[in-house]
């Protein structure tokens, strides 16, 4: 199941002869690309995959495309959502902070890897930069699987090396992290959000698409993290004022 895509244009830093969609699905990221213009994808090119799977069908989840380096971020869902620090029978916990289950990931610009952005995130639906190049996601927490949990939804201000606090420290079980507070919280939990906008200028349908690459960047407004948030009853999406 597709949870997450962002538009790629034809003069893109990663396939500069093709334009189509970057799209998150289960177990992996692929850029379905038109190469002949005529607004059908040719071809399925895998960029990322190669984690560890799930049962859940909401897997791979969010994307966002750096509007400078053109490198592509997505996230890796909860290893498991109702067992949120693996603990076992004896008691003992298997969560891995170095695993990328439950994190936000990096796709370097030419394709040769990825890396850990963040941890402690659940389920990142919404991804989005804004023109100071900050990275913004809606998390869907809620405290359903997690006694003593996060009972909102979060929008998150991701910042690298930071823990987001899904699952929470422990004395026992996460006692090595520091939680970092959300942006905004809301509710009803699990549900929210499944996408938000930035509340910023976009280009006339009839003109030159928005490019991640592209010296368009520039003609955005900065959002910083100071500024205020609400969310909005459409469809459940949250706008950034």
């Amino acid at each position: 199941m597709p949870a997450g895509h962002i538009l790629l244009h034809r003069d893109s830093a990663l396939v500069p002869t093709a334009q189509g969609v970057i799209v998150a699905s289960k177990g992996k990221v692929s850029a379905l690309l038109d190469f002949d213009g005529g607004d059908v994808a040719e071809v399925e090119r895998v960029i990322a995959s190669g984690w560890q799977g799930i049962p859940p069908n909401v897997d791979t989840i969010g994307v966002a495309v750096h509007p400078v380096d053109g490198s592509i971020y997505f996230g890796l869902g909860t290893a498991a959502f109702n067992n949120a620090y693996l603990v076992d029978q004896a008691g003992n916990s298997a969560f891995n902070l170095a695993s990328p289950r439950g994190t936000i990931q990096r796709i370097k610009p030419d394709l040769s890897g990825r890396e850990t952005v963040c941890t402690g995130v659940r389920f990142t639906i919404g991804m989005e930069f804004n023109q100071a190049n900050e990275l913004f996601a809606t998390d869907q927490e809620g405290a359903t699987w997690l006694a003593n949990g996060n009972p909102f939804d979060e929008l998150l201000h991701v910042l690298p090396g930071r823990h987001y606090g899904s699952p929470p420290r422990r004395p026992r079980h996460l006692p090595k992290v520091f939680d970092e507070p959300s942006l905004f919280d809301y509710g009803p939990q699990h549900q929210s959000t499944c996408g938000f906008v930035l509340n910023l200028p976009r280009e006339p349908a009839d003109k030159k698409p928005y490019s991640a690459s592209g010296s368009q960047a520039t003609q955005r407004t900065k959002i910083s993290s100071g500024r205020c948030c609400s969310p909005r009853g459409n469809g459940g999406q949250t706008a950034l004022k």
